[in-house]
């Protein structure tokens, strides 16, 4: 058999890397992971890995040696250590993902931004925007806003990416005010689809399921929620649709969810599981039939869990709207996924954001939106 020869010697650079302990972490080591099975070769950096017990060198990923440098390390040591490791690798491009809170509390990291620049010179860069400045909701955050602001345009301009990615539309114009032209690339889910038999919905074609097969409508909250105002009258609204077509509702709690929800939910059919593992949690997305989030409206195409449920068929209901943001800004580029999203409580708005799921279904996959990326990365290589 003939090895194939790796097309890229490719790093990437992230703040965390282990076990998923944070959604960029978990979006780089299934980035790592796939371009390595396109037949490229990979190594990882961390640069502010928050796993204490992290070692110098070993394959956290497949068989993709991984540098964790922790966040206690003293910057001249962790600079030290990371040069070696980037020019023992010399990778052909260096992949960056930009998340600035994840590298530093208050999302003002210039010693690490520092760094990441010298050990990107020379080399082609892609970028990733995760996250930019924070929204400015108050004097506080409107200070922090412009630190940032001017932190993100340097790093920018000594950085020089030859790509430039984001999840989220807002994100592309905030880049383009800073002379900058970002493409999209949107999230992939990380959880996979397995060969798992769906429940059958037959709601939205006539008569309620409970008449049928007794099996509840189920919408999933995955994750805390904050009960404000939007979300609680959005399954109160919906409940009371339901309950006008003779349909049950049950809801499914997945993770930590201890914030009390209001006195006017209390009769609802409840279930809560603290973990499921992934084929477990692929099952349970399979035969939802609506995820119920906090996230706002706008920042959908942001959230892995979002990526998750459109890629499994499961319909998004949305009701939360930041200040100053339009209620049909939905976060996404593909008017596809957009129609996937339930802005109010309405079965006739529900029926056709489900059948658009369904059309969706296993579309946000780690596979074609990677495949995306290197294609691009080997037309500038």
């Amino acid at each position: 058999m003939v090895q194939r020869v790796p097309l890229m010697r490719i790093l990437i650079i992230a703040p965390s890397l282990k076990n998923y302990a944070d959604g960029v972490a978990s979006y780089s080591e299934l980035l790592a992971g796939q371009m390595q099975r396109a037949g490229h070769q990979l190594a990882c950096l961390s640069l502010y890995d928050k796993d204490e017990d992290c070692t110098a060198q070993a394959p956290v990923i497949d068989d993709i040696v991984c540098l964790r440098l922790p966040k206690f390390h003293a910057s001249e040591r962790k600079r030290k250590e990371a040069l070696d490791f980037v020019r023992h690798f010399d990778p052909h491009w260096v992949s960056v993902q930009l998340s600035p809170y994840a590298y530093q509390a208050k999302g003002l990291p210039y010693q690490l931004f520092r760094l990441i620049v010298e050990l990107c010179l020379g080399r082609k860069v892609q970028l990733m925007v995760h996250e930019l400045w924070v929204g400015k909701t108050s004097l506080r955050n409107q200070v922090y806003a412009m630190l940032q602001k001017r932190l993100i345009a340097r790093f920018l301009h000594q950085l020089k990416p030859n790509l430039l990615h984001t999840q989220l539309p807002e994100y592309i114009q905030e880049l383009k005010e800073l002379g900058w032209k970002a493409l999209p690339l949107p999230l992939f889910s990380n959880i996979a689809t397995f060969d798992i038999p769906k429940k059958g919905f037959s709601q939205c074609h006539g008569e309620p399921s409970s008449s049928l097969d007794g099996v509840p409508f189920s919408i999933l909250i995955w994750g805390g929620i904050k009960w404000n105002k939007e979300i609680s009258h959005f399954l109160t609204s919906f409940a009371a649709e339901l309950k006008k077509r003779q349909q049950k509702l049950s809801i499914y709690y997945l993770g930590k969810n201890s914030v009390p929800r209001p006195t006017a939910l209390a009769n609802l059919t409840e279930q809560q599981e603290p973990y499921l593992d992934e084929r477990a949690l692929s099952d349970l997305l399979s035969r939802s039939d609506l995820l119920l989030t906090d996230i706002p409206r706008h920042a959908l195409g942001k959230s892995g869990k979002v990526a998750a449920a459109l890629h499994h068929g499961l319909p998004i209901a949305a009701p939360h709207v930041l200040k100053h943001y339009s209620v049909d800004d939905l976060g996404f580029f593909d008017s596809n996924l957009t129609a996937c999203v339930l802005k109010d409580a309405s079965w006739e708005n529900y029926c056709p954001a489900r059948q658009r799921a369904q059309n969706i279904q296993g579309k946000l996959g780690v596979a074609p939106i990677v495949q995306q990326l290197l294609e691009q990365m080997e037309d500038l290589a």
